[in-house]
Order: C-alpha cells, then structure tokens, then sequence
C-alpha cells in the first residue's frame, strides 16, 4: 500500500522501468503510473498491491 508521499519514491521507479522492460511489461507499468496520477490528485487515497 502507497500514499500520495510513498509515490514520491515509486514513480520514478516505475519511469525507470519503462526503459528496460518489453513491451507487456511496459504497458503495465504505464497502467500502474495511470493509477499513481489518480492517487496523487486526490487526498486519502492510496495504491494498493494485492498478491505476489
């Protein structure tokens, strides 16, 4: 679980990983940064993970 200060961390991470992944992957971690955009916009809310 993340909160809007915890993406702070996340995001470039997930930039990061763009570069170097293929493109299924890519395009997961576009959707995921997708989300991140919605949680920073508002206050109270959070990214959560579910699963392995």
């Amino acid at each position: 679980m993340f909160n809007r200060m915890q993406l702070r961390v996340l995001i470039p991470e997930l930039r990061a990983l763009t570069d170097c992944s293929g493109v299924e992957e890519a395009e997961a971690v576009r959707e995921t940064l997708a989300l991140t955009a919605q949680v920073e916009r508002r206050e109270h809310r959070y990214l959560v993970f579910k699963g392995d």
